[in-house]
Formats: C-alpha cells, sequence, structure tokens
C-alpha cells in the first residue's frame, strides 16, 4: 500500500491508540493528505488540536452509533481504522445495552459506511477478550469481529477490504491497571490485587500503533492480524511497582478476587484457528480461506506463552 495522498478516518481518535495512530501517521507519513479525527470527546478533541495546528488533521465530533453523521466524516477518505469502543469488562457487566451498541452496532455502521463511501481499507481493532468470551465485553468485540471479517463478502473481493488487529493488553492506555496501581503506589495506599496469579499480554502503545499501521500495508483482506506478545505474571507486575516506589510489606497488596465478566488467562489463537493460522515475521495471521487439518492444532494463551515480561522490562516501560 502506498500512502501518498491518502485521507485517513480513525474513530475513537482521540483515545490512546487512535491518538497514538495519528501522531505516527503524521510523523512517519509525510505523503498522507490528511487524517480526520472522528470522536465524541470534545474535551480530549480541544487539547489534541494544541498540537496540530497548521496541519492536514481534521478533527470530527461524531459516535459511530450515528450512522449518518459518520456516513458524512467518511465520506472522500481512503483508509479508516475502527478503534472507537468501550472497554472496561466490570462496566459492560452492568451496562450490557450500551456495550451493544457502540461495540456491536457501532461497528456494523462502520462497515457500512466503508461500503457505502467505497473506502479502500478498513481495519478493525480487535481484542484478547473476543477470544472464548466470557464477558460482554469480549462477547461485543467477537461479534463486531466476526461481521468486520465477513464483511469482505459484501464487497466481493474488491475495495473496500475487511481486516482486524487482534492483540491484548496496551501497556499505559487509559483505564489501565497500571495507570491505577501506580497512582495508589505515590498514594501510599495498598495496590488492589484482583489474583496474583492472573497473566495477560502486554504491548506498548508504539508497539500497537506500528503493528496496525505495518497490517494496514500487507492486508488483502479478510485476515486476522495477531502479533507476537510477552505475557506477564500480575503479581509480579504489582510487586515490582511497589519495589519501585519502595515499599514491599505484605499490607502493601490487597487480594480482592475476580472481578464478573473476568479471567484467569487470556488466549490469542483458538485451537480451531490454529489450523488457519500461518505464522508471519512479527506473529501471526488467521486466514479465513485456509485451512490445513494436517496440522497439530494448538491455543495460544497468557499461560503457555513462551515470551515472559520480567522486572527489569517493566522497570524499563514504566514512566
Amino acid at each position: 500500500m502506498n500512502w501518498e495522498g491518502k485521507e485517513i478516518l480513525v474513530t475513537g481518535g482521540t483515545g490512546s491508540l487512535g491518538s497514538a495512530l495519528v501522531r505516527k501517521i503524521m510523523d512517519r507519513m509525510p505523503g498522507v493528505k490528511g487524517v480526520r479525527v472522528y470522536s465524541r470527546d470534545e474535551a480530549k478533541q480541544t487539547e489534541m488540536r494544541k498540537g496540530y495546528r497548521d496541519s492536514p488533521v481534521a478533527f470530527i465530533i461524531g459516535d459511530v452509533r450515528d450512522r449518518r453523521r459518520l456516513l458524512r466524516a467518511m465520506r472522500g477518505c481512503d483508509v479508516v481504522i475502527h478503534t472507537a469502543a468501550l472497554k472496561h469488562v466490570p462496566v459492560a457487566e452492568e451496562n450490557p445495552l450500551e456495550y451493544i451498541r457502540t461495540n456491536v452496532d457501532g461497528s456494523l455502521n462502520v462497515i457500512e459506511c466503508c461500503l457505502d463511501t467505497g473506502v479502500e481499507r478498513a481495519m478493525f481493532i480487535s481484542t484478547d477478550k473476543a477470544v472464548y468470551p466470557i464477558n460482554l465485553y469480549g462477547a461485543a468485540k467477537m461479534c463486531a469481529e466476526r461481521a468486520w471479517i465477513r464483511a469482505n463478502v459484501y464487497s466481493g473481493n474488491r475495495p473496500p477490504l475487511f481486516s482486524a488487529c487482534r492483540y491484548g493488553n496496551v501497556w499505559g492506555s487509559r483505564g489501565s491497571v497500571i495507570g491505577l496501581w501506580t497512582e495508589q503506589a505515590r498514594a501510599r495506599l495498598p495496590l488492589t490485587v484482583t489474583d496474583p496469579n492472573m497473566t495477560r499480554f502486554w504491548f506498548t502503545i508504539d508497539q500497537a500503533s506500528s503493528f496496525v499501521l505495518k497490517s494496514l500495508t500487507e492486508m488483502a483482506g479478510g485476515e486476522i492480524f495477531v502479533p507476537k506478545m510477552p505475557s506477564m505474571n500480575v503479581g509480579v507486575l504489582a510487586r515490582t511497582i511497589l519495589a519501585l516506589s519502595g515499599r514491599m510489606a505484605l499490607h502493601d497488596v490487597i487480594v480482592t478476587a475476580l472481578r464478573p465478566g473476568e479471567k484467569m488467562h487470556e488466549c490469542l489463537i483458538t485451537a480451531e484457528e490454529s489450523r488457519s493460522t500461518v505464522r508471519s515475521a512479527d506473529g501471526y495471521i488467521i486466514l479465513q480461506d485456509y485451512r490445513d487439518e494436517a496440522r497439530e492444532p494448538f491455543t495460544l494463551t497468557s499461560a503457555n506463552n513462551d515470551w515472559w515480561l520480567e522486572p527489569t522490562d517493566v522497570r524499563r516501560m514504566l514512566p
């Protein structure tokens, strides 16, 4: 894919990943014609706008639930990156309809607008919680991911092409447990840990945004791109944050137990998907029209991963 002269729309463009994508596009792809930041957060847009004076970045107030507004915002775009979503697992359990309206209905609106406006490429940002989902957030993202990949049927293998990126926790994103624990440590409060044996996949914002843009250039339509990601035991993470704050007493951690909808371990690739998966230079690609029945199936979980973060890695990554 040649980025020269492309007009790009980023839904959820003021979020952690969305704003990182906009910044990386503007810094590394000078030939881009323009970037449209589509989000419903007026305050974040106002703040973000300060860094893009005299640049081809446009800010559009709108919600992915509003199909008419989305359609108007997307006209003339060549590429769409759909990052907009409600993302907090416990909140989803208490507000299921709101998550369905944004994460499922909103994603369907983006698909239909891509088809109606004839964009060239559309990338959906998925999550490991969409794999074997046990919570409302994961189930909603699973539905959206499936609909997105199968939207290629409607485009008839012509533009727009639809693909997805699926990965785990983003280090330092808004609402991340890392931010919560860092604040608790600075305030000399005990860290609230659901279960110290829980494991998660971790990715930095920079890694996530780079992976999305690289996948956009490589996509042919219908793929789910999965990066190679390290795992970390959350107990190790909590203890490292405590050590950096100069605390390590037993009362510095309160174990609260799993919250509704939480898993002990996450999964990025299921055994069923593994037969349709090929390895890439930086991870895996799940293909829709390929299946190797002779291949030994595997699952990729945060517990059976062969790449783990150590306390030294955490110290290097924390601000």
